[in-house]
């Protein structure tokens, strides 16, 4: 009995000990992987998902030179890539002294410039130029995401690794410019939105780029911004978005004989150009430009249509990508629409009509055109559909506006 007894006490206390032993070695074990356990994957940090855009667009630099400008002809990125730097400061200084800063020669002529100036860094150097160029594109696009919460900037940073996005914008052209100066307006309205704008020299330095560059930006982005600035000092937000609307739209009404004579030149002066994509003249009777707004904003948007997406690869290829943008706005759009302040819709519908109907005469009569200068504007497309329409963005706003203001009430008398 004592024996039997013993046996199962000595195997218990075997069993306890090996059980000792292994929980010594999983504790040991789990120290040990615990920095493992810890580690994050790079990738998935969004430090590291800027770092592969810009390397994602760099590669673009290169395709760009050795592969699409074989494919259709760029004169003026040619132009921007062999350009003399002495040469480039002498055409700005001349820029200058005519007085037409707004023109489209001080555009050029600063471009050239940049171009120099890379020229000289690189030792002329076509495709060193092109990532230099699509750099400064990617600075706007990085500050536009960084002002936007983690959910939105997945959308956006999604939407700007579309080829045509991405070629345009990486080259050495004016596209590339822009999307850096409009990034960093973009970005300061929307921190304006979060109550974190900051300073304004910077965004006001790109503002003024971007009137050098495209005069007809403007309209839309003043609406943002001085809408955007008043609104926050009253309470009847929605009421004023609307008065701002319709009194743009008056100014339209008003300067609409030169709007339409402007618009039917600028139809003719681009096709008369040539290109291997031009369509038939689009604006050519006398009020065309505005009884033809909505199918030509449309086309000069998306660029090809279907029955033109199978006249070669790059038009399939950009009418896909346009189908795509088109389905996630407004698909965004529609899925908000309950919810969206009458404000911010108002906002956003002034801004995304005045940034599409300015931008439609010079590109609707070509869909190779248009999705070039698409580029330069997509950044206010997408924040009219993608950012503004937030609801909780506006909510955050105005808590956020009206704790600013008790907090200075409070901390005035004791001041």
């Amino acid at each position: 009995m004592s024996a039997a007894s013993d046996k199962p006490d000595a195997g218990a206390g075997g069993a306890a000990g090996r059980g000792v032993r292994w929980r010594g070695v999983a504790e040991r074990s789990v120290r040990f992987l615990a920095p493992l356990y810890a580690f994050r994957v790079p990738v998935l940090a969004w430090s590291t998902a800027y770092f592969l855009l810009w390397c994602y667009r760099t590669v673009f630099s290169v395709l760009g030179d050795v592969v699409v400008m074989r494919l259709t002809n760029i004169a003026d990125t040619r132009s921007y890539q062999r350009q003399e730097l002495l040469t480039a400061v002498d055409n700005m200084i001349v820029a200058g002294q005519t007085g037409g800063i707004l023109m489209q020669a001080a555009a050029t002529a600063l471009t050239k410039l940049i171009g120099g100036v890379f020229g000289l860094l690189s030792f002329n150097n076509p495709i060193a130029i092109n990532i230099g160029f699509q750099t400064i594109g990617f600075l706007g696009m990085l500050a536009f995401l960084r002002a936007l919460d983690p959910r939105d900037r997945r959308i956006v940073y999604g939407l700007f690794l579309l080829p045509s996005i991405t070629v345009w914008s990486s080259i050495a052209s004016k596209e590339a410019l822009l999307v850096g100066f409009v990034g960093v307006v973009c970005a300061y309205i929307v921190k304006f939105y979060k109550n974190e704008e900051g300073s304004i020299v910077v965004p006001a330095i790109c503002l003024f780029l971007v009137g050098v560059f495209k005069p007809h930006f403007m309209p839309a982005l003043l609406l943002l911004l001085g809408v955007s600035y008043v609104a926050r000092y009253t309470e009847w937000k929605t009421t004023l978005a609307l008065l701002a609307l319709i009194a743009s739209l008056l100014v339209l009404y008003v300067m609409r004989e030169r709007v339409d004579e402007f618009a039917r030149y600028v139809d003719w002066a681009l096709l008369s150009m040539g290109g291997n994509s031009a369509r038939e003249p689009f604006i050519v009777e006398v009020n065309d430009v505005f009884l033809k707004a909505p199918l030509g904003m449309y086309l000069a948007f998306a660029g090809p249509t279907l029955s033109e997406a199978g006249k070669g690869l790059l038009h399939a290829l950009t009418f896909t990508e346009s189908i795509v943008i088109v389905f996630v706005m407004v698909y965004f759009l529609v899925r908000r629409l309950p919810v969206i302040p009458a404000y911010s819709f108002i906002l956003a519908l002034g801004a995304l009509f005045w940034i599409l109907f300015a931008t439609y005469p010079p590109a609707v009569s070509n869909p190779g055109t248009a999705i070039r200068y698409r580029t330069g504007y997509i950044l206010i497309v997408f924040l009219c559909f993608v950012i503004l329409p937030s609801r909780s963005m506006y909510i955050d706003w105005i808590n956020g506006w009206r704790a600013r203001v008790l907090a200075k009430r409070r901390s005035g008398p004791a001041a």
